[in-house]
């Protein structure tokens, strides 16, 4: 497909190497001054293959070619979309036998594609989603050694990740319900946990199975 009939976006947003796709995504729409709507209507109609349940998970995409004009729009690679989404982890979020695209799902045992935890120290130093960030079983952030939030500390509410193929898109580093800012919040300190921040390292690195 010809993509010179679309115009680059003016600002460029640089994406951060660990950073999740729709985090970007948000992140790129609020810098021109557009909605996460727009772009995901635009990738959608570009390629026929990218299926509703896929447009509103973008996280879990596995087939790059449907990404090729956000990569143009962007001014980047679609090996750099690629490590953005959950792409990496695909070996422990797939089930023995079952088909290749069974690790789509929306909810598993690894995944939540409605929810997501986070560490208030990284986004303190840097506000975007840490693509491991979207991955069950970790609950703890290594680098700071401390445990993840998963509910805000204001209202309780479940932390919900970014959507950018819906109209109703959540705060990126805020409460969906009260607006409160996670970076604020403080978080439950595992520095004598010493092995168990290892098992989480294991985890980010892929290296389970």
């Amino acid at each position: 497909m010809n993509y010179s009939k679309f115009l680059r976006f003016p600002l460029h947003c640089i994406p951060y190497f660990d950073e999740l796709l729709s985090s970007y995504i948000y992140r790129l729409a609020a810098q021109n001054r557009i909605s996460t709507f727009f772009i995901m209507h635009h990738i959608g109609n570009t390629y026929a293959g990218l299926s509703v349940r896929v447009r509103y998970n973008i996280n879990m995409i596995s087939d790059f070619n449907c990404l090729k004009q956000l990569c143009y729009l962007a001014g980047f690679d679609t090996e750099i979309f690629q490590r953005m989404t959950m792409h990496k982890y695909k070996k422990i979020l797939s089930m023995e036998g079952r088909k290749n695209s069974a690790w789509q799902t929306s909810n598993n045992f690894w995944f939540n594609a409605i929810r997501i935890r986070i560490c208030p120290f990284c986004l303190k130093e840097a506000m975007y989603y840490r693509v491991h960030w979207k991955l069950q079983p970790l609950c703890a952030c290594p680098k700071h050694k401390v445990l993840l939030l998963d509910k805000c500390a204001v209202c309780g509410q479940p932390i919900r990740d970014i959507n950018p193929g819906t109209r109703i898109i959540y705060p990126l580093g805020k409460c969906w319900n009260c607006d409160a800012e996670f970076a604020k919040m403080k978080a439950i300190s595992l520095k004598n946990d010493t092995q168990g921040l290892q098992y989480q390292r294991k985890i980010i690195q892929a290296k389970l199975l």
